[in-house]
């Protein structure tokens, strides 16, 4: 990932069962089939979401394990707009002065800040991240 110059993610929102040791083994066979190498970052968000047919804007409340950050994104939903779109929509609505432009070693610092691999916290010490959300 750190060395991807295209870097498409896909969100994928799924219901989880309210026992976090079910959630545990879920993760432990997701882990197993992309590899220890692909470890997954665990990634906590409180997201307010609004979308348009052309924008979608996400205000996050990031959680990490010793501190948190409140941000936004801006990504965009239609298939003809360009970069200069996505520019003078956030000009239009007071967002543009706040953008932050990210490379691969922005995302490396912000995951070592914010995120932790799996393999990090494990077992009862994940478990007990779970409780909160379930």
């Amino acid at each position: 990932w750190e060395n991807s110059e295209n870097r498409n993610f896909v969100e994928t929102e799924f219901e989880i069962t309210n026992d976090s040791r079910s959630f545990v083994a879920a993760i432990e066979i997701f882990k197993h089939y992309i590899g220890t190498e692909n470890a997954p970052f665990i990634k906590q968000f409180e997201n307010y979401i609004w979308k348009t047919e052309d924008f979608e804007i996400k205000i996050t409340n990031q959680i990490g394990l010793n501190t948190n950050q409140h941000n936004f994104e801006v990504e965009i939903m239609g298939e003809d707009l360009t970069d200069d779109d996505l520019l003078n929509f956030t000009q239009g609505i007071g967002l543009r002065e706040f953008i932050t432009q990210t490379d691969a070693a922005f995302w490396v610092e912000w995951n070592a800040r914010f995120n932790f691999k799996y393999d990090e916290v494990r077992g009862e010490k994940f478990e007990g991240l779970l409780e909160k959300y379930l």
